[in-house]
């Protein structure tokens, strides 16, 4: 697979987003994010991080996006959001 996996994953994530450009408040978000995921949802991340270096930027535009989606109850956010992921996954190949 990817960059780290097993019971590292968490924190190769967590190393690449604390050594990221991101703003602090996206780093944040990012390291609730993880450390409310399961290893089995971070080792497609690091592996996408892995395969595209803009993936990490891609990632978090969308989770920040999402979050506002679900505050506001916004369903049509949601479904753009969504629709925009599965283009992103199409171009990857």
């Amino acid at each position: 697979m990817g960059i780290q996996q097993g019971n590292t994953s968490k924190s190769a994530l967590l190393e690449i987003i604390a050594v990221s450009s991101l703003p602090e408040t996206q780093k944040t978000v990012w390291s609730a994010f993880i450390n409310a995921a399961t290893e089995k949802e971070i080792i497609p991340i690091l592996d996408a991080l892995a395969s595209d270096a803009d993936t990490l930027s891609f990632l978090t535009e969308n989770l920040m996006a999402k979050m506002e989606a679900m505050s506001k109850k916004d369903v049509s956010l949601w479904g753009k959001i969504i629709e925009e992921e599965k283009a992103h996954l199409h171009s990857r190949g």
